[in-house]
């Protein structure tokens, strides 16, 4: 990217935030760069509410990104983030009628090869109020900013499957490509939308062919035979694809998934009953599956091969691995009470840098009752950190007695609402061994070996070497010489009043403070140097951050302040 175009993202990144408009600066944005949600002052709060800013926005990471350029369909931008082996992953924002919508989308295209097949699916997440739209709806009992569970957010699934681009014969039966699209609605007062359609369909007798959409009304139009030789059709098709060849390979899994091959414990799709009959035949057909433990590893089985996977029955999920990167998507089900079933199906993603440290990520995609079709979307979230043997570790983090093999903690949200988790696992404790301590609610925590838990939490972090050690420091686990910090449960029940005591305490020790400031300079620089000064107006503490430095003292009150509102604090400035 040349001086000129750098300089042009530079611009739509200023337009984005509304450091600038129309070109022009505004220089009231430093005072509040925040600025209002409502649109009245620019800033970074209103990118999305405000059609100029949310559309800098898109451009500028579409500028920064580069080829392939975005898309757009309907009232909705599709921005490429990346592409992999014929998979293009998006993030889409859509103009909605009661605001703007952010999401994720995928689309794969297996190639020119035919038969050739596409698939896009798009989940929208986020929702923002947007200038000139409706109100936003923040009814119910998900957080305001989720979109999932709400009238009118569908998950969009579209499948097409081009067959043939020759030219037909005049009188003969001809199908250029065929197209099925499912709209799966998260919120219980909307309707499953199908749609089948059928593209340069000519009929035989006729002499020109044309895109036709399948229907309970048109369906006669057709007539029976028609669908009971499409149906011969697309599973004859189906059953001539070679599952070992690369290019056909993806269709073929595809088509098995989807009841149209032949493959053990999957039942045949019922697409002439879908027709006539509607949803309640998609819907007998997915629960048949679901319900019985050697149809549903079949059918993840098929989805494993589509997508390159490995199928882990015990968990019904398919698991993906690169290195240091691991995921899996999979599906929890179980019978209600009512009769029907309960499905969740579930995404997790996990990065383990080194053995015995990892960050995962879980979530609950939804929660669908198939006998009612009431949908609750995100039931449970996590975010947690894994130290010890679960990510990986040889030994145990405390050998002996006391001794812990494990320790996970993050945060996570339940029901809407969003909770510290900390638990210990394969503890012994006075000869004692405890497969799992909970220690996410203050009691528990207090119930249990507090400097264990401090000792554990240290050594985890030692996992990291340097700079585990010094995110100890900084949070007091382990302070400088001459300094009391909390306690690793008192940071748990206390985070932020803990956290400013033990800096206030630095800050009465310049000493100390220097220490800990050096650390952080070594964290984010990798320079270990001692920083130079005594902290005071007239000798500031200088912290390199090359090509910058960052110049600190302490104020009237005694707690640093290299920054204010955008404007440098009393005997001290940004350099």
């Amino acid at each position: 990217m040349g001086a000129d175009q750098n300089l042009d993202v530079f611009g739509t990144l200023a337009e984005a935030v509304g450091l600038t408009r129309d070109g022009e600066l505004q220089g009231d944005w430093f005072q509040d760069p925040l600025g209002n949600p409502n649109g009245s002052k620019r800033g970074l709060s209103s990118m999305m509410y405000l059609d100029e800013q949310r559309e800098a926005l898109i451009a500028f990471v579409d500028d920064v990104l580069g080829a392939p350029d975005r898309e757009e369909q309907g009232s909705a931008v599709w921005v490429p983030l990346f592409r992999d082996s014929g998979a293009t992953i998006f993030v889409v924002v859509d103009e909605a009628d009661n605001g703007a919508r952010v999401g994720f989308g995928i689309e794969y295209d297996s190639g020119s090869s035919l038969p050739a097949i596409s698939v896009s699916a798009h989940v929208p997440v986020f929702q923002f109020e947007r200038e000139g739209a409706g109100a936003l709806d923040i009814s119910g009992a998900q957080p305001d900013w989720l979109v999932l569970g709400r009238d009118d957010a569908h998950i969009e699934l579209a499948i097409r499957v081009i067959i043939s681009n020759d030219a037909p014969a005049p009188g003969d039966l001809y199908i250029g490509a065929v197209a099925v699209g499912v709209d799966v609605p998260t919120s219980p007062s909307d309707d499953l939308e199908f749609s089948l359609g059928f593209e340069r369909l000519q009929l035989p007798g006729t002499n020109a062919p044309r895109d036709f959409e399948l229907t309970v009304d048109n369906i006669n139009e057709l007539g029976s035979d028609f669908l009971e030789f499409m149906t011969g059709l697309i599973q004859a098709q189906a059953e001539a694809l070679d599952t070992t060849n690369p290019a056909t390979a993806p269709f073929a899994a595809l088509t098995g998934l989807a009841g149209l091959r032949s493959v053990p414990n999957i039942p045949p799709f019922p697409l002439e009953s879908l027709i006539t009959n509607g949803v309640s035949a998609l819907t007998g057909w997915i629960e048949s599956i679901l319900s019985s433990a050697p149809a549903r590893n079949a059918w993840l089985g098929q989805w494993a091969a589509l997508l390159g996977g490995t199928v882990n029955s015990g968990r019904s999920a398919i698991e993906f691995s690169d290195g240091s990167l691991a995921g899996a998507v999979g599906l929890r089900v179980a019978s209600s009470a009512a009769r029907g079933l309960i499905i969740t199906p579930w995404l997790e993603g996990s990065l383990r840098p080194q053995a015995g440290a990892e960050v995962k990520a879980q979530v609950d995609l939804l929660t669908l009752a198939t006998l009612d079709g009431s949908i609750k979307a995100v039931p449970n979230l996590s975010l947690l950190a894994v130290f010890g043997q679960a990510a990986g570790m040889g030994s145990p983090l405390l050998a002996g007695d006391p001794a812990i093999g494990s320790i996970k903690t993050g945060i996570t949200l339940a029901a809407g609402k969003p909770a510290f988790a900390l638990t210990a696992h394969n503890v012994t404790l006075g000869g004692t061994n405890h497969e799992l301590l909970d220690l996410s609610s203050p009691d528990a925590a207090l119930d249990a070996a507090e400097s264990l838990i401090d000792g554990a939490l240290v050594s985890a972090l030692a996992t990291l070497g340097r700079p585990g050690e010094i995110c100890s420091q900084l949070l007091g686990l382990d302070p400088p010489t001459g300094i009391s910090g909390p306690s690793a449960i008192e940071l748990l029940t206390d985070p932020l009043g803990k956290t400013a005591a033990y800096w206030n305490s630095l800050a009465a020790s310049p000493a100390a403070m220097a220490v800990v400031l050096t650390s952080t300079q070594e964290l984010i620089t990798g320079n270990s140097t001692s920083i130079s000064g005594t902290g005071t107006a007239a000798d500031p503490w200088s912290i390199d951050l090359d090509p910058v430095a960052l110049e600190v003292s302490i104020d009237e009150r005694g707690v640093p302040e290299p920054n204010k509102r955008g404007y440098p604090a009393s005997g001290s400035r940004w350099v």
